[in-house]
């Protein structure tokens, strides 16, 4: 009886690991196809530009865009606006290899304590990755974007995927990219950005929709501070640095660029003599889709 009961443990120790075996062969099998399916998609593709159209004296006249993006190279983006974005979106960027385990194990931690998902543990590398996957949020997903963001750190160095996601990253008012929305809440290229513009910049990234100066001033100016919190304890910026920075104001709710929309105009003129301008300069205020912007460009012809 005894060892009938032994031979029996045997045996289901034995099942039990052959089966794990499999599992574990068949995962691997899984994993290898995945990489496999997912490799194009790893892949810092161009994506798509705003068209700038000059008058005949080289100045803008009016753009067209299904992404109001402006690609730069790194080289041109002003070092406040780098450790702004790594501050608080991945201080240990530099260091790890597409997946930050202190992070993951830190929001872990977060959402258990709260009950609920309040942060995600992305790594820059992995906000990229996710930009070429689906939208809805399952833990399929989840794996896709960890196993695309550690094919993308394989292929690519840290300044390339910083530089594509710099250009990718959505900052809200339709901007895209770092340079369109420096030109766009600040008038100035990225590459002049000082430490209270990066950061808002940088706060934007989180939630563009919510945190937008025009749309929750508060929330913007609260989060803004909270990068520049981070700059200082991490080093990035001085105290006397963050104490200037943190006095600034936001970009006023309407604040494009009266000079720059006057010039427009006077362009637009000089484009479609005797016509009125102000259709199309609606359409650029409030950032309409390239098509209802070249409808309103076209309405200027005679």
């Amino acid at each position: 009886m005894r060892r009938g009961g032994i031979l029996t443990a045997v045996l289901a120790v034995a099942i039990a690991t052959w089966y794990a075996v499999a599992r574990t062969a068949l995962l691997a099998h899984g994993v290898v196809a995945e990489l496999d399916k997912m490799r194009p998609l790893a892949e810092l593709s161009p994506r798509p530009q705003a068209t700038i159209v000059y008058d005949k004296d080289g100045k803008p006249a009016f753009t067209f865009f299904v992404e109001q993006r402006i690609n730069v190279p790194i080289a041109r983006v002003s070092p406040h606006m780098i450790d702004a974005i790594i501050a608080v979106e991945d201080q240990r960027f530099f260091s790890h290899h597409g997946i930050d385990p202190i992070r993951v194990a830190g929001a872990a931690w977060r959402n258990y304590r709260l009950g609920r998902i309040v942060e995600g543990g992305s790594t820059i590398t992995q906000q990229l990755a996710r930009a070429s996957l689906s939208s809805e949020r399952t833990y399929e997903r989840k794996i896709r974007e960890v196993l695309l963001a550690a094919q993308i750190e394989q292929r690519y160095k840290k300044g390339q995927i910083l530089e594509e996601y710099l250009n990718t990253v959505y900052l809200g008012e339709g901007y895209y990219g770092v340079e369109a929305a420096s030109r766009g809440y600040f008038g100035k290229p990225a590459s002049d950005l000082q430490p209270h513009e990066a950061a808002l910049l940088a706060a934007l990234a989180r939630s563009p929709s919510t945190d937008a100066p025009c749309i929750g001033p508060a929330r913007a100016l609260k989060r803004r501070n909270l990068v520049l919190r981070l700059m200082r304890e991490q080093g990035r910026i001085t105290e006397e640095a963050f104490r200037t920075a943190s006095a600034a104001r936001l970009p006023a709710r309407d604040h494009k660029n009266p000079a720059a929309v006057g010039a427009l105009a006077a362009s637009v003129r000089s484009l479609f003599p005797g016509r009125n301008p102000a259709p199309a300069l609606r359409a650029l205020r409030q950032r309409q889709s390239s098509a209802r912007w070249a409808s309103c460009v076209l309405d200027l012809r005679p």
